[in-house]
């Protein structure tokens, strides 16, 4: 029976490797592998006994990613040259050359095999190792991966807590080191679970972060922003289960307007244009809600307290229209800023139903 220290034998890298010449740089790729979190396969840390060969099989078919050292006379082994081939088989397995030992060629490579010597390698530099894994990890990371890595940065301490209930109770005086540790932690554990590209798990990694920051990131990685934030996060399942074949709606002259900004500036200027901050000051009352700090003038404190509103309902539009109490004539004369001529005439909840489909882009 074939032992392994992973409960699910899904993994992220299969090391493949000649004994001679190419085991202590196996082990100690693994080693730094898994300490950054990712799952990774060889063979004399997760074979024990039993069927050797298809256990090899059964690891080569389920990782992402398939690396060969390549030292001095690595295709003297059998076995790398047939975990070669098999790799070469697999459609859409990511296969990566490190040349090791001062190599930095292919030599006396198999006819059967001579497809690898296209793959794009890496040349791993032992008087400064740190960078070549690095640029390694460059080269199996995913988008899966890389949105990970823009939301966990923005993750505040608040966040954090959200996920670890340990960290309720945080000295302040190490709160910045602990917070770096833990999003570390969390980054390393959620790419893990990201590879299943679950809509859920995202909608819950989006939740956890600002709007704001959300968009910040779709920017950043190149998907479409705009719109709500449950809809930037739809929109980067899209952006990963795509691939290269994204493709943003973001198109034409015009097209990178985010509506939701449209409908908080219509907001600020309904709301600016009548008594709208004691309105607002009475609503913020009501709800029990943290006034803005603001020594701006009268008239321009509206723009403070819907930013506010916004930033401490994080973009929930149902529940920020819900506070706001407005009437069916408030609705229809924001609306009308939104819309102006073409601003459609409906009651009060199909008019807020009809904005909140426009602001994220259903139609």
């Amino acid at each position: 029976m074939t032992n392994t220290n992973h409960k699910d034998d899904k993994i992220d890298i299969f090391i493949s490797y000649r004994r001679q010449g190419g085991a202590t740089v196996a082990a100690l790729l693994y080693r730094e592998l898994e300490a950054r979190g990712f799952q990774v396969f060889m063979d004399t840390v997760k074979l024990k006994t039993g069927d050797y060969e298809k256990a090899i099989l059964k690891y080569i078919n389920s990782a992402e990613n398939f690396i060969l050292l390549v030292s001095d006379g690595v295709f003297k082994s059998e076995n790398v040259v047939w975990e070669v081939e098999t790799a070469l088989s697999l459609e859409g397995k990511r296969i990566i050359p490190i040349f090791i030992n001062n190599n930095n060629i292919f030599e006396n490579t198999p006819e059967k095999i001579k497809a690898i010597e296209k793959q794009n390698g890496v040349v791993l530099n032992h008087l400064n190792p740190n960078n070549s894994i690095n640029y390694l990890i460059e080269q199996i990371t995913s988008r899966a991966d890389n949105l990970v890595d823009r939301i966990t940065q923005v993750f505040d301490i608040d966040s954090v807590r959200s996920i670890l209930d340990e960290c309720k109770e945080i000295d302040e005086e190490i709160e910045n080191e602990i917070l770096s540790f833990v999003k570390q932690r969390i980054k390393n554990r959620v790419k893990i679970i990201s590879k299943k590209k679950s809509k859920k798990f995202f909608e819950t990694l989006f939740s956890i972060i600002y709007y704001t920051h959300a968009k910040k990131i779709a920017k950043e990685l190149g998907f479409d922003y705009r719109g709500s934030k449950k809809r930037v996060s739809e929109e980067s399942i899209l952006w990963i289960q795509s691939g290269e074949k994204y493709k943003s709606s973001i198109n034409n002259q015009g097209d990178e307007i985010d509506r939701l900004e449209i409908l908080i500036k219509s907001l600020i200027s309904y709301f600016s244009s009548r008594d709208g901050t004691s309105i607002l000051s009475e609503i913020f009352e009501k709800n029990d809600l943290e006034k803005p700090a603001t020594s701006r003038k009268n008239h321009e404190k509206s723009s403070d307290y819907i930013n506010e509103l916004f930033r401490h309902f994080d973009d929930n539009l149902s529940e920020i229209f819900s506070v706001l109490e407005l009437t069916e004539v408030d609705v229809k004369n924001i609306a009308f800023k939104i819309f102006e001529d073409e601003s459609p005439n409906k009651r009060k909840n199909e008019m807020i139903s009809h904005i909140l489909s426009w602001v994220d882009y259903e139609f």
